[in-house]
């Protein structure tokens, strides 16, 4: 079962730098140290802006768990951006993350 999310970043001012962050640390098609481990790949399928000036990255993760130790593992780059990260598994649940000191649950 794959687990759906997105990553949102609120009032974006340089797209073109967090793209370049978030895909060098997300996309494991980008990163050859992810593409190791097959079960921890995080996938960038798409891409929108919201009326709010933020900016949405949905995702397409094999592994929940590992996917957020894969967050928990780039948090500096997450946080500096004010990142928050929904995910939806199989039982349709969403979940709420905010990148803070700690990648902190907040449903």
């Amino acid at each position: 079962h794959y687990t759906l999310g997105y990553v949102y970043i609120p009032k974006v001012d340089d797209i073109e730098t967090i793209q370049s962050d978030l895909f060098w640390h997300l996309d494991y098609r980008n990163n050859t140290f992810v593409q190791q481990d097959k079960s921890n790949l995080t996938l960038l399928v798409g891409q929108g802006v919201c009326k709010d000036g933020g900016v949405i990255y949905d995702l397409l993760l094999p592994n929940k768990n590992k996917a957020l130790d894969r967050f928990r593992g780039i948090l500096p780059v997450l946080r500096k951006y004010n990142a928050q990260i929904y995910l939806v598994d199989e039982s349709r649940k969403l979940d709420t993350y905010i990148c803070g000191d700690k990648l902190e649950k907040i449903n």
